[in-house]
């Protein structure tokens, strides 16, 4: 597993687990959802339901106390960030082409890219799914590359 991945990925999902209203303990992710801000719910069912239809070997389940999604290592994690946006990570979104330059990174992100998505706009269900796919590829490549996304020395 990349060290530098899993560091990051724990500071921000950290960040992100501050943002909900009771610190507690996640084992399913239907508690997640009950907790979420009503105007998230439904946004993030649908895309939850888009993630797990994008292929059949994918695992959802909590890590992290975050719904993540697991195909032949860290796939996706959703989460609410700071109240305002659902945010949709590509654990190896570094990889992915980003043809349309929505996927966001900061300086201390080497693998992990987001797509933040807003309670206001609708999101472009199609395209998501588009980098999904693109992901899954990502993911079998780096599989066969590094065995089960190990980087190699």
């Amino acid at each position: 597993m990349d060290i530098a991945l899993i560091s990051f990925a724990l500071s921000f999902v950290n960040d992100m687990n501050r943002n909900i209203p009771e610190k507690k303990k996640y084992y399913k992710v239907e508690a997640y959802l009950d907790d979420l801000p009503s105007e998230w719910k439904e946004r993030f069912i649908i895309v939850r339901e888009l993630i797990l239809a994008t292929h059949p070997a994918i695992v959802e389940k909590i890590t992290f106390n975050l719904p993540f999604y697991m195909y032949k290592g860290f796939f996706i994690y959703l989460g609410i960030y700071k109240q305002k946006q659902l945010v949709l990570a590509f654990c190896r979104g570094a990889h992915l082409s980003d043809e349309h330059n929505i996927l966001k990174a900061d300086a201390k992100q080497q693998q992990m890219r987001h797509w933040l998505l807003s309670s206001v706009e609708e999101p472009d269900y199609e395209l998501l799914a588009v980098y999904l796919e693109e992901a899954l590829l990502v993911n079998d490549k780096l599989n066969n590359k590094w065995g089960n996304g190990k980087k190699r020395d």
